[in-house]
């Protein structure tokens, strides 16, 4: 009996207990059953451990029922003054938008300073502590309504900064692109001036392709187009060299040992 008077005080209830009904062999019976049936299934029709797997059909007039309540979409929201409850920021109009934020500042202080008034209080006579736990809660409730009236901007405020931060991402691919780019540019470029990939090819009178006769100057066009190549390879390996030192003075920079050689 005790148990039970503690599960129905509980401000967190157990979940119902149908929830042990969604088991992986339930789901798949539902469906076979939904594949073999073209129209829709009525829940009264299923078996008891089935008819919970199917899910309700969603409000068509804005009212539903969730653990016992009634909630309504087109319902007004709430006010303090609805509630009960003494209003301590001025209301907002068209003509001046309440700002939240000094509100909020200030509340919290005085909220701070009724707790450390309500310690002495406790300290001096425990019996007197009920006007500080109801000054207390009217600053909370009032702290609750402005952090709601603060919600839009915070969701445009978020909606911004995803976006910078979205532009931001796509900045830095497209000058990692233009960087890769231009690498790329700088090789292609390197790798003409050295002539690699050209061939003087020809037509014949006949019509066939074929290699042009090489004559002198063509000799001295190749041993030419050979020293660029090996100047090339030389300055590729220099560049091998001067990365491989780079990498080396940055592990000595970060406290790891040099490798021992072969």
């Amino acid at each position: 009996m005790a148990e039970q008077t503690t599960a129905s005080a509980s401000p967190f209830p157990l979940p119902p207990p149908f929830y042990n009904n969604f088991t992986p062999a339930n789901r798949k019976q539902l469906q076979q059953l939904q594949s073999s049936n073209t129209s829709t299934l009525d829940p009264l029709s299923l078996p008891t451990e089935l008819r919970y797997l199917l899910p309700p059909a969603p409000p068509t007039t804005g009212r539903y029922r969730t653990f016992g309540t009634e909630i309504d979409h087109h319902a007004a929201t709430p006010t303090l003054a609805d509630a009960g409850i003494e209003q301590l920021f001025p209301t907002p109009n068209d003509n001046e938008p309440l700002n939240p934020q000094p509100h909020l500042i200030a509340l919290s202080r005085s909220l701070l300073a009724t707790f450390l008034a309500l310690s002495g209080t406790l300290a001096q006579d425990p019996t007197q502590f009920e006007p500080h736990t109801r000054e207390m809660q009217t600053l909370v409730f009032n702290l609750h309504d402005l952090i709601n009236r603060y919600r839009p901007h915070q969701a445009r405020e978020t909606l911004i900064l995803d976006l910078e931060e979205r532009i931001a991402k796509r900045r830095e691919e497209t000058r990692a692109i233009r960087e890769v780019g231009e690498k790329v540019r700088t090789l292609l470029e390197g790798l003409k001036d050295a002539g690699i990939g050209e061939r003087t090819v020809g037509v014949d009178m006949s019509g066939s392709r074929g290699i042009k006769d090489v004559n002198s100057s063509a000799k001295v066009a190749d041993e030419k187009r050979v020293a660029r190549q090996k100047a090339l390879w030389v300055r590729l390996e220099a560049m091998k060299v001067a990365q491989g030192d780079d990498k080396v003075n940055e592990k000595q920079s970060e406290g790891e040992p040099e490798a021992m050689p072969t």
